[in-house]
């Protein structure tokens, strides 16, 4: 994912308030980089969480008796997978997001 797609992302989810702003403005000492990061660290939250719901609907939905699984359960599994798929994707673009503006900084830094 590139850093624009990252922050676009970011930016819908305030939008949308699934992230408040509010909570996102630097306290004491705080920087941009870490409301940044706190409010990529949300949206990685928000995301385990759905990964959560699927998994407790696939064990809710298993039957240890059965010869063949019920269509809730597959259709639950496959929610799941999917879930965990977004979520690795998800968390591999905010840890790349948080390591790109980093350096970014840390290059600015090194030139002042």
């Amino acid at each position: 994912m590139t850093q624009s797609y990252i922050l676009q992302m970011f930016t819908a989810r305030v939008e949308s308030g699934e992230v408040n702003s509010a909570e996102l403005k630097p306290g004491k000492g705080g920087s941009w980089f870490e409301a940044l990061a706190a409010g990529l660290g949300k949206i990685l939250a928000a995301r385990a969480g759905k990964m959560i719901e699927a998994q407790q609907t696939m064990e809710r939905t298993y039957d240890s008796d059965a010869k063949q699984q019920s269509e809730e359960y597959m259709a639950a599994m496959t929610d799941f997978q999917v879930q965990s798929q977004i979520f690795s994707q998800t968390a591999q673009a905010v840890s790349t997001a948080i390591k790109s503006v980093g350096e970014g900084l840390a290059q600015v830094a090194r030139k002042n």
